[in-house]
């Protein structure tokens, strides 16, 4: 019996079990400041019983109290001993004096740690009885006065109250991995497989967790699911911890090759049998590496992981941009950066690859999630329905690099709501609703020297920085030129920036001056182009492009647009939009548009390669008549 009285009056609750608090009458009551409630917290952990001042120092200080620390006890004493009493004055207060300390008077029922710690040992007795059924009712309880995952959430703890609180979110854990244990005793295993999904990522490596996955998925009938299962058990443990699991797991997983019937029972202890020729369903890890000297995007790859971590899934980002900008570099750097977080995988393909059709990568995808060559449906529709089977409950990330407008994503994209998909592409693709779209600019000018020094070393550049600033300008800020120039200047010691500078500074020679290799910026503008003279407006279109590339102006308008290709303002207008969605131009306000200077270069070539002198001549002069009226219109 406890060595004190509850006084009558109103009833309290104290809550321990996810944000600490202090209820009086089903009504949350004020505690006052983060040390104030960190004392009342110390003495909840050990409710009924006085904790000395000297113990409440250690929580509050560990082995750096202040001077003032007992009279701030006492401080602190005084005005919860004022909360936790009886508004009307007329009966005592919850928190009690008791040498050597204090102590809360509280009844168990008043306590969630205590009627949990009640529950969770009448539970296990049970389980260990064989009693199930009554072992879930008493462990399913003592679970649900959890209203989170960490015990006293919000206080502030030092290292001895937080040793106190770790203890206690490891006896939930345990408490959890007892209450799965009897609802498997029961044939709960259906059931709970999402849950213990969500258990494993909470906890990747409680070994015991896993195990009990395994069970439930092979129990559900899904063998290759629980092989599945073991091998990203043994992928995040080697990777977190440098060490193989454990000989349980082990065990385990011999006995789902196997097929042991006592996987069926209450209590499976598979023996150690020898392991069949059988390989469990692969994990892929498909991403390529990461761009050497990747700088800047900070803002773009903290949006991208933003919508990962927040978005309501299945998650879908588009990264698009023009180009050459590094939307692939963006997305494989994201991709790397949240791997972990995808326990079930990492997919990639590259759809610019021949013109991949959908079929064959998504073909590529089903091989890689274990289906053996034959038995990869031919029809898509066939095909995605089978992938979204593979990928329900698994964490995947997908990433499908440059896809091109008009091309059929959606069944490549997983339905999981566990899974996410990456898209980088040079438009934004409207036609997925829901997606997160993430616009890839033009590398900052800082940016573009850190790009710059990863190629040919900062000292190099040191010297130089007016000449560096102006090489950042002629290749546009893009990433694809500027790697191009750093790659160029490394090869050549002996040149200074200033060589390349003077070389790339006359536009006739500066594509063929950001070419290297495969590396090619006139290719890249191609491949735009060639999409644009695809469309349906495709004649119209490029036609506007290559005329617009004739005139260095900062801006140009529907109006300007129209008399230099001769038609009417609003086929202008709508040209020089799709233009935009090309991305062969910048909008600059709402009738204006830039051609950036790569892009108006290369412009220059396809006109003089596909339109007579006679035909750019005219064009030109209608442009500047227009310009000369305008200008003495304003007048």
């Amino acid at each position: 019996m406890p060595d004190f009285a509850v006084p009558s009056g109103p009833r309290f609750e104290f809550r321990l079990l996810g944000p600490m608090g202090v209820f009086r009458d089903g009504v949350s009551i004020p505690l006052g400041p983060a040390k104030q409630r960190a004392l009342l917290t110390g003495l909840l952990l050990d409710s009924g019983k006085p904790v000395s001042t000297d113990r409440l120092v250690a929580l509050l200080w560990d082995e750096y109290p202040p001077a003032s620390a007992m009279a701030n006890i006492r401080t602190y004493t005084t005005r919860l001993r004022a909360v936790l009493a009886d508004p009307g004055g007329v009966r005592g207060s919850r928190l009690v004096r008791r040498p050597p300390g204090y102590l809360v008077a509280a009844l168990p029922t008043e306590v969630d740690l205590v009627e949990f710690v009640a529950l969770a040992n009448r539970g296990r007795r049970a389980l260990a009885a064989g009693r199930s059924a009554t072992a879930v009712e008493h462990l399913g309880r003592a679970m649900a006065l959890w209203r989170g995952t960490v015990a006293a959430e919000g206080v502030v703890r030092g290292e001895s109250l937080a040793a106190r609180l770790i203890a206690l979110d490891e006896l939930r854990v345990a408490t959890l991995v007892d209450l799965v244990a009897a609802r498997l005793g029961v044939g709960e295993h259906v059931t709970l497989v999402p849950e213990l999904r969500a258990a494993v990522s909470e906890h990747p490596l409680h070994e015991r967790l896993w195990g009990q996955l395994m069970v439930a998925l092979y129990r559900s009938g899904d063998a290759q699911g629980a092989l599945a299962a073991f091998t990203q058990a043994r992928r995040v443990i080697t990777d977190r911890l440098g060490i193989e699991p454990g000989q349980e797991l082990v065990r385990l997983q011999r006995a789902v090759l196997d097929r042991d019937p006592t996987l069926h029972g209450q209590c499976p202890e598979p023996p150690g049998a020898r392991i069949p020729e059988q390989r469990a369903a692969p994990v892929p890890h498909e991403l390529p590496a990461t761009v050497v000297g990747f700088v800047g995007r900070g803002h773009e790859l903290a949006r991208i992981e933003r919508a990962v971590t927040r978005g309501r899934a299945p998650v879908v980002v588009v990264i698009h941009g023009p180009g050459g900008v590094g939307k692939s570099a963006l997305a494989v750097q994201a991709a790397h950066r949240m791997a972990e977080r995808f326990p079930g995988g990492q997919l990639y393909v590259n759809l610019s690859e021949g013109a991949l059709p959908a079929a064959e990568a998504l073909a590529r995808f089903l091989r890689s999630l274990g289906v053996p060559s034959r038995e990869v449906p031919v029809a898509l529709g066939e095909a995605a329905v089978r992938y979204r089977s593979l990928t329900s409950g698994r964490r995947l990330l997908v990433v499908l690099d440059n896809v091109s407008e008009g091309y059929p994503v959606e069944p490549l994209l997983p339905a999981s709501p566990t899974c996410a998909a990456l898209l980088t592409s040079r438009g934004p693709v409207p036609l997925l609703s829901g997606a997160t779209r993430v616009p890839t600019p033009v590398l900052t000018p800082a940016d573009a020297t850190a790009l710059l020094a990863g190629g040919c070393g900062p000292a190099r550049l040191a010297a130089e920085p007016g000449a560096v600033a102006r090489l950042a300008v002629l290749c546009g800020h893009l990433p694809l030129a500027l790697r191009i120039a750093g790659a160029r200047l490394a090869a050549r010691p002996d040149w200074t920036v200033g060589d390349l500078v003077d070389e790339l500074g006359d536009d006739a020679r500066r594509l063929d001056g950001l070419t290297l290799g495969t590396l090619s910026v006139r290719e890249s503008l191609r491949v735009d182009y060639e999409a644009l003279l695809g469309s349906p407006h495709g004649p119209l279109d490029g036609r506007l492009f290559r005329l617009v590339a004739l005139l260095r102006l900062p801006a140009v308008s529907p109006e300007l647009a129209a008399v230099l290709v001769g038609v009417n303002r609003s086929q202008a207008a709508a040209g020089l939009e799709r233009l935009v969605g090309a991305q062969l131009l910048v909008r600059t306000s709402r009738d204006g548009y830039r051609m950036p200077d790569l892009v108006r270069l290369y412009g220059l070539e396809r006109a003089e390669a596909e339109e007579s002198r006679a035909t750019r001549t005219v064009a030109v002069r209608r442009a500047l008549w227009y310009l000369v009226g305008s200008a003495e219109y304003l007048i």
